[in-house]
Order: structure tokens, then C-alpha cells, then sequence
């Protein structure tokens, strides 16, 4: 059974923004936060619990948590999908109308407007932080997608690409990058630097033909792979792994990922162009600034905001990706990579997002 969220006690608002003032935050996502890695929506969850009183609302099979709504199974069917919305949107408005004034509704990810339309809000936020129908292969979603920021008093955008898209068509829409919080990269950056890096999704928009580039460029040097498989990579990520100094350590939680990076001299963001990759805004970019890393990425925009020697480099193709990553062994900046990890700290993201909110009446 579904249980109501229990809020605590309401908190200092001294220098909350006003609509956030005495509000309650429906944070709705997709999965359950507790489903999957640590990333940008746990980071903003936990500030803003620390303002204010906030409930992730989603939907699994195996339920549990306040505001997670529990599937009933044979959800490929059509009739129990249809029930499924039926019954998740009735628990959100009970959710709802349990609360002394509306919620703030936060949304992430596929916009999901058939849930909270219509339903009572104090305002909409919506979290542009990928190219959603790319990143999800739907392209179907498109339309849904831009209703969505039409329909959002704030929508915050990762990247300028996807900034340039939300301003043609929200009220208010903000740039607020990725980040990261450096603390826990401390150790990986004092230690020694033996081998090269790339984690997250390794997937279709991965660019294979440079990671093998790297592994023959640098036979001696270990290749480190990290991140969960996506089906259609998993056939390039076999024929990389028979290259005797590539080596795959599984998906990691983020608690794991500063062991992972510690002997990390060089992280690489080997994207693809296309609109989905040129719209990111790489996580493992700060991640590797945090633990001493140089990066080497493709020339997507995100890469191009930070290009500086000792810091991040640019490959177009695999010879001029083998290249940079040679100079950036022999360049790299530990401490300018420290400064630019406190730079993009989530503290300095957060306190963007809340100077946006500040704007909106």
C-alpha cells in the first residue's frame, strides 16, 4: 500500500525564494532516486530538503518509499497500462489534496503530462537535462516535450543547446550546468596517475572508434571502462575488452567512483556530435576535474566552454584524440583542475538555481 508522505517540521526560510517559501516539493521522476546512480537530481533533492519540504513521486513494480506508487504487474499489456495511469495519477492528486496549499511541482525527465495536468500546483519546474526523445529513443515524445516547457513557470536547462531551445519556447527558462561536489575526489586526486578513464553510459552515442584509438596508442597504459551497457554498444564493448590493456569494472555506484578514478590521469568524453551528445552536459567532465584528471573529449559544446591547456583538450577524429591525450599526460594541471572542480561545485549550481527561482513571481 501507497502511504502519504510525511513532511518534517518547516524549516528556516529566511533566504528561500518565494515560491518556494512554505511550499512542498513534488520532485517527480521517472525512477525512484533510490533506483540508480547518484546524478544531478539527487544533488538538487538534497538541497532543496535542506530549504524546504520535498517528496520524490514516482512509480515502480516494487513500490516503497513515500510518493512511490507501486505498478500493478503486466504492465506490457495495454488495458493494465491505461489502469497503472489511472491509479498513479489518482495517487498523486490524493497525495495532493492531503497538503494545507499545492505542491511545486519539479519534473525530470520524459514530461509525463497525462500524471500532473490539471492537477492543483503552486507552479511547474521542468528539468531539461538531456535531449529527452534522443536520450530515451522516442522521438514521439517531441511534442509532449515542448508542450511541457510551454506549460512551465521555470525550466532549467544543462547545456546552451538546449537552453537555445528552451528560451524559444518557455517564460523563463536558465542555464545551470552540471557539477560536482569535490570533497569526495580528494584522495583520487593526491594519488598517482597511471591510467586513462571513460565511465557512464556506454552506449550507441559513444564514440568506440576512439576508445580503440586510445587502447592502441597507449598499450602500455591501462584503459578503464566504467558504466552501465546499453545493448546496442554491447558488441563494441566485447571487441574493445579483447585489447589486453582494457579493462571493464562493471557499473559502480557513485560511493565507488573515486577508487575507480584515483590512478585516472585522463578522463575521456568520446561523444558523438549529434544532437543528443552535443546537448550534454557531461557529469564525468567535473568528475574528472574533481579527482586531478585532464579531460579529452569530442568537440561538443559542453567540452568547448572549458578548453585550456593542462585541462581539457579536444579530438576530432581518433589520430588528433591520441594526440591529445599524449600532451594532456605530459600537461596536465592538478591545481587548476582542483580550481576549476570548485568552480562547478553543485553548492555554486544550487545557489544559481535558487537565484532563478528568485526571479520568478
Amino acid at each position: 500500500m501507497n502511504q502519504q508522505p510525511s513532511f518534517s517540521s518547516r524549516p528556516d526560510i529566511m533566504n528561500i525564494p518565494p515560491v518556494l517559501a512554505q511550499a512542498q516539493v513534488f520532485f517527480i521522476t521517472a525512477a525512484p532516486l533510490s533506483s540508480y546512480m547518484t546524478r544531478r537530481p539527487h544533488h538538487i533533492f538534497k538541497r532543496l530538503s535542506g530549504l524546504t519540504r520535498v517528496v520524490n513521486i514516482s512509480s515502480s513494480r516494487r513500490g516503497g518509499g513515500e510518493g512511490i506508487f507501486r505498478r500493478l504487474p503486466g504492465e506490457g499489456f495495454p488495458p493494465i497500462q491505461a489502469l497503472n495511469r489511472k491509479l498513479y495519477r489518482r495517487h498523486l492528486r490524493v497525495l495532493a489534496e492531503a497538503l494545507d496549499s499545492p505542491p511545486l511541482m519539479w519534473v525530470w525527465g520524459p514530461p509525463q503530462i497525462w500524471l500532473w495536468d490539471g492537477l492543483p500546483r503552486k507552479a511547474l519546474v521542468y528539468e531539461l537535462s538531456d535531449y529527452i526523445p534522443g536520450f530515451y529513443g522516442k522521438e514521439d515524445i517531441l511534442p509532449e516535450l515542448e508542450r511541457t516547457m510551454m506549460m512551465a513557470d521555470v525550466v532549467f536547462a544543462v547545456s546552451r543547446p538546449l537552453f537555445r531551445w528552451a528560451k524559444s519556447l518557455a517564460r523563463n527558462a536558465f542555464l545551470v550546468r552540471n557539477g560536482v561536489d569535490p570533497e569526495p575526489f580528494i584522495s583520487a586526486a593526491r594519488a598517482e596517475k597511471t591510467a586513462i578513464g571513460y565511465w557512464g553510459a556506454i552506449a550507441p552515442w559513444v564514440r568506440f572508434d576512439l576508445l580503440e584509438a586510445v587502447a592502441e596508442g597507449f598499450p602500455k597504459t591501462e584503459l578503464r571502462l566504467a558504466g552501465r551497457v546499453h545493448p546496442e554498444a554491447r558488441g563494441a564493448l566485447e571487441r574493445l575488452l579483447k585489447r589486453p590493456n582494457a579493462r571493464y569494472f562493471g557499473e559502480l555506484s557513485y560511493e565507488a567512483l573515486p577508487e575507480f578514478l584515483a590512478p585516472v590521469g585522463v578522463g575521456l568524453v568520446p561523444f558523438d556530435t549529434g544532437r543528443l551528445g552535443n546537448s550534454t552536459s557531461p557529469l564525468k567532465i567535473y568528475e574528472a576535474f574533481a579527482a586531478g584528471a585532464g579531460v579529452v573529449s569530442t568537440d561538443i559544446d559542453e567540452a568547448l566552454l572549458h578548453r585550456e591547456r593542462g585541462i581539457l583538450e579536444v579530438g576530432h577524429d581518433p589520430d588528433e584524440f591520441v594526440e591529445a591525450v599524449g600532451r594532456m599526460m605530459l600537461e596536465r594541471n592538478p591545481e587548476r583542475l582542483a580550481e576549476k572542480a570548485r568552480e562547478n561545485s553543485w553548492d555554486a549550481r544550487f545557489s544559481e538555481v535558487l537565484s532563478a527561482l528568485r526571479r520568478i513571481h
